[in-house]
């Protein structure tokens, strides 16, 4: 029997054109789907905290710009309060890194005067917090007998940046001194130091004094000479002086002079600038000088632009020997010539050596004070600069009478000058 024969089926393929189009269509829908998908991440918080990681981590942010920025909406509102600027300051405190961010946590001070509304403050910074890229952390209000503070964390994407403090200090019964006691009782109890041959001398001043009374009061209370450096029309310059001299410790006054950046970096009121003639330059510091008759020295605030003018600093130390008074050169420019001018023109003068500070930490300034002690024991004296700062207040407690049974003796600033 002959088979059968049944034709095979033939396969015809598909052109290839048209499954490059299939394929190419099964890719389109599956970006699609990934683009749905991310914009539903995106748009949540998870996603936001993802877009801020890459912000930090390329340098997106710029966070002092908007430092900057924080800086000039605080001092409209000062403005508009009817303030000026030396109800203001601010101090840099530790440097801070995220990604390739980097800046310093930033803290504002502002002095609210009894006849003013602490809370009227708080509301218009809520109000203008719409014009800042920041937002708010935290919020703390602390209430103690001299005075009420209200403190803002802000940040930039939820990374602190600035802490906002508003402090009203309440009035006080005349005279206003009665705010630091007449006899305090020494919160720094310090031993007789050995006898040595040559005993190492360390000199602290403490500056930009004048700005809160409890601090001070604290600050006096140390049974140690520390030298205190006011700056001319802080509300409470007059209070700190008249302090000063009923403890007999050395007070200087702490003039403002122009720094590097100026006018972004802002020394304050009335401060000496490189622009000035001769004449308005003696004009601002014989009515600082006025203001404070009981100064026994002068130290620059900030001032690394005007200390390193030859022509500035001579017009300085003139009026200096017209009132028979010492420079401290504060060194906030390794390039300064304030002390070498001083010492040609016959002036009493010296040079800190270290800064206490710069990094607010209590620990750090536990290591400088050594830093200091060291450096006196090596060379017979050192002079360090510190501010009125809660943390330094605490390593001064606890740090001296160390630094003091080790045999270096704390004096006021009057006695290292030469």
């Amino acid at each position: 029997m002959t088979p059968r024969f049944v034709p095979r089926r033939s396969s015809v393929s598909a052109p290839p054109g048209r499954r490059l189009s299939r394929i190419w269509t099964i890719i389109i829908v599956l970006i699609g789907c990934l683009c749905l998908v991310a914009g539903v991440f995106l748009s949540s918080t998870a996603g936001d905290q993802v877009l801020s990681t890459l912000r930090f981590a390329f340098g997106w942010y710029d966070i002092p710009q908007k430092q900057l920025q924080l800086q000039h909406v605080l001092l409209s509102i000062l403005q508009q309060m009817g303030l000026d600027e030396q109800a203001y300051q601010y101090d840099r405190l530790q440097p801070q890194q995220r990604g390739r961010e980097r800046w310093h946590l930033r803290r504002h001070r502002i002095a609210v005067p009894p006849s003013l509304s602490l809370t009227a403050f708080e509301e218009r910074l809520q109000e203008r917090m719409a014009d800042l890229p920041h937002n708010i952390m935290a919020r703390r209000s602390r209430e103690h007998d001299r005075h009420t503070s209200v403190a803002f964390t802000l940040g930039v994407a939820n990374v602190p940046t600035d802490i906002c403090i508003f402090t009203q200090i309440r009035p006080v019964s005349p005279p206003s001194i009665a705010a630091i006691p007449s006899k305090p009782e020494p919160l720094v109890k310090s031993e007789p130091p050995p006898a040595p041959t040559a005993t190492p001398r360390i000199a602290i001043v403490i500056d930009d004094m004048g700005w809160e009374l409890p601090i001070a009061q604290d600050l006096f209370a140390l049974d140690q000479p520390l030298s205190f450096a006011v700056l001319p029309q802080a509300p409470y310059q007059f209070e700190i002086a008249e302090a000063a001299k009923q403890y007999k410790r050395d007070l200087l006054l702490h003039l403002p002079m122009e720094p590097h950046g100026y006018p972004q970096v802002n020394p304050g009121p009335n401060a000496l600038l490189n622009k000035m003639d001769p004449n308005q330059m003696v004009t601002l510091l014989r009515a600082a000088l006025k203001s404070l008759p009981q100064v026994v020295g002068v130290n620059n605030h900030m001032g690394s632009s005007l200390t390193e003018s030859p022509k500035a600093m001579r017009v300085v130390m003139r009026e200096l020997k017209r009132h028979d008074l010492f420079f401290l050169d504060s060194r906030t420019s390794v390039d300064s010539q304030a002390y070498q001018i001083a010492r040609e023109m016959g002036i009493p003068t010296a040079k800190r050596h270290v800064f206490l500070d710069n990094d607010v930490q209590q620990a750090h300034i536990s290591t400088q004070l050594h830093r200091l002690a060291k450096m006196a024991s090596q060379q017979g004296y050192a002079i360090g600069i510190g501010h009125p700062y809660p943390e330094t207040l605490h390593a001064l407690q606890h740090t001296l009478p160390i630094i003091h049974r080790a045999g270096v003796l704390i004096v006021p600033i009057s006695r290292l000058v030469n």
